[in-house]
């Protein structure tokens, strides 16, 4: 019985030991195989720390902005770092190449197709091109339900929060403090020179509200506070009634600041500062370096084209990188990042707006009042707007006249129509 015993023993063990070396053998063959898939595979091995690293090398480029603009450059310059004149000049190229070509693939123009705007406005301009990635840009700071409103006209429905004649700080300061019910409550109000000038001072006193802030030299001020001639620690004052300005040099490298209040008085300090720089630096504190980045500005709009979508956000994205370089190269004080957006919406779109108002009186001015009626019994007359019988048009016909000349016009096309008298 004992020998059986040892035996099987020993053939148990023997059978342990050859599954086990069969399934190393395994998955050494397995790893093999994964290695094998692998070209020029190095082995794998344990190292321990610390580790000396030998493949070290000096980074030699040179990072950052490269070819940056004169320092305190307007926002529009890095932005045209990104969306280059050479890229613009290239989709306006494309755009028109592209338009003639569709055109010349067309038999015949239907009647109502987009193509008839083009051939009233003519071939896209670089200006265009401008003013349309100002709109394109705006659309991310003011939000409207579709995006035809963005091109609406109409005065109700046009997009303009200040009054005419009034500055954008000053109906801010007015819409707040009305909003939050403080006129007539005798508050004193503090504001940094954005927001300061003389017709708001004006404004509040009448409402009941005393105003101390610092004024930009280019606000409406006598000529011997926006020009002083003053020397070191030295202050000048001028007062209009309850209105007092003061101008103050600290010291002589520096510019002279300038000041409004309604409620302080000229007096100095002992070492010879107005009080009233120091009542307004202790009210502002660091206000005037709080120039933080807001939320961004995207027009999260849906389209049935994803290019549309990528180009948008490439536009956007160049905005941001010209904000960051724009930080990096400027001197304080700094736009915030929507005055930034706002200024290069503004110059992209300058060039447009002084040829709509060059345009305006000729036109749109007298055509402003033209009334449609419509043609009894159902009869047509050709568009005076868009009918052209040995055009690209063709033949447009219409129910509705100009009431004025008896002309048969779309009211689509009352923007481009010269109203003669018969």
């Amino acid at each position: 019985m004992s020998d059986i015993s040892e035996d099987s023993e020993v053939s148990d063990i023997e059978s342990e030991t050859d599954s086990d070396v069969d399934l190393a053998q395994e998955i050494t063959e397995s790893e093999s195989s994964e290695d094998e898939n692998v070209p020029n595979q190095r082995p794998w091995f344990r190292i321990y720390p610390p580790e000396i690293d030998e493949l070290q090398q000096n980074f030699a480029e040179n990072v950052g902005l490269q070819d940056a603009p004169p320092r305190n450059s307007r926002p529009i310059s890095y932005f045209f770092l990104f969306m280059t004149m050479d890229f613009l000049r290239q989709i306006v190229t494309e755009t028109n190449r592209y338009a003639a070509d569709y055109i010349a693939s067309k038999d015949r123009i239907q009647r109502f197709s987009r193509l008839h705007d083009w051939f009233k406005v003519g071939v896209l301009t670089l200006r265009d091109l401008k003013a349309f990635l100002a709109v394109i840009l705006n659309m991310g700071i003011i939000k409207k339900p579709v995006i035809t409103e963005y091109w609406n006209t109409k005065k109700a429905l046009t997009y303009d929060p200040t009054p005419a004649g009034m500055l954008q700080g000053s109906y801010v300061v007015n819409s707040l403090l009305d909003s939050c019910n403080f006129f007539n409550k005798y508050y004193h109000v503090v504001t940094d020179s954005f927001f300061t000038s003389l017709d708001l001072a004006k404004e509040l006193l009448r409402k009941g509200t005393f105003l101390t802030g610092t004024l930009r030299k280019n606000r409406v001020m006598p000529s011997s506070i926006k020009n002083p001639t003053i020397d070191e620690n030295e202050a000048k004052f001028l007062r209009q009634g309850q209105l007092l300005l003061c101008a103050y040099k600290e010291a002589r490298r520096r510019k002279p600041v300038r000041l409004l209040s309604t409620a302080c008085r000229a007096e100095l300090n002992y070492n010879g500062k107005p009080k009233m720089i120091e009542y307004y630096n202790t009210k502002m504190g660091g206000i005037d370096l709080a120039d933080q980045l807001v939320s961004a500005y995207v027009d999260d709009r849906k389209t049935m084209k994803v290019w549309k979508k990528i180009v948008f956000n490439l536009l956007q994205r160049m905005v941001t990188n010209a904000y960051i370089h724009y930080k990096q190269n400027s001197d304080a004080p700094r736009l915030s990042r929507l005055s930034f957006l706002q200024s290069i919406i503004e110059d992209l779109a300058q060039e447009h707006l002084l040829s709509r108002q060059q345009r305006l009186p000729n036109r749109e001015l007298n055509n402003a009042r033209i009334r449609l009626r419509k043609i009894p019994d159902g009869k047509e007359k050709d568009c005076s707007g868009c009918s052209d019988r040995n055009g690209w048009n063709g033949r447009n016909r219409t129910r509705t006249v100009c009431v004025r000349c008896g002309n048969g016009l779309h009211k689509k096309c009352k923007h481009n129509h010269v109203c003669v008298e018969e």
